[in-house]
């Protein structure tokens, strides 16, 4: 078949690519999340040269283990229950990282900021304080904005296996 002036190309289909979603708050991996020594590297780590290094995601902590660093982790949660909040991304997706009282109330905010309409605009976390009152235990406030509404965030997180769990939040 040869094309004329009044025929169109043909479509293709092409399948979409596949990608893992990068972290909330872009942050780099400690030292602490890097491979033991002696670990070989992801085979497409150094493939390519030049290629963006892969981001390496440990395995799960053992009961009495090291937990992860909890600042990294707020700030991690403090974007993503932002965005649940403000209607952006879907409260199932902090299931695990909250506790049931926790995770009703951040539904409770989702519906509502559902019920408003239109897109909101993204969230981005400004700042986050971090104290440690007891072992396992930390208490966090951040700073939020989203478009011009700048708002605090305040949630406690206790260490449960190894892992990081939400168990008291209030967002103003």
């Amino acid at each position: 078949m040869t094309l004329t002036a009044d025929t169109p190309p043909a479509l293709r289909l092409r399948p979409i690519p596949v990608r893992e979603p990068g972290t909330a708050s872009g942050v780099i991996p400690s030292a602490a999340e890097q491979p033991p020594a002696g670990q070989a590297p992801l085979p497409f780590e150094s493939a390519v040269p030049g290629a963006p290094a892969a981001v390496h995601r440990p395995a799960p902590v053992p009961d009495g283990a090291a937990r992860a660093d909890p600042r990294e982790w707020a700030h991690r949660f403090a974007q993503v229950a932002v965005e649940v909040a403000t209607g952006l991304r879907p409260a199932a997706q902090l299931l695990r990282w909250t506790s049931p009282a926790v995770m009703a109330t951040l539904a409770r905010l989702h519906a509502l900021a559902q019920r408003g309409g239109g897109r909101p605009a993204r969230a981005t976390v400004r700042s986050v304080r971090l104290c440690e009152p007891a072992a396992g235990v930390a208490e966090v406030t951040a700073v939020v904005a989203a478009g011009a509404r700048v708002r605090a965030l305040a949630f406690r997180m206790e260490d449960e296996g190894g892992r990081w769990r939400v168990v008291a939040f209030e967002l103003g």
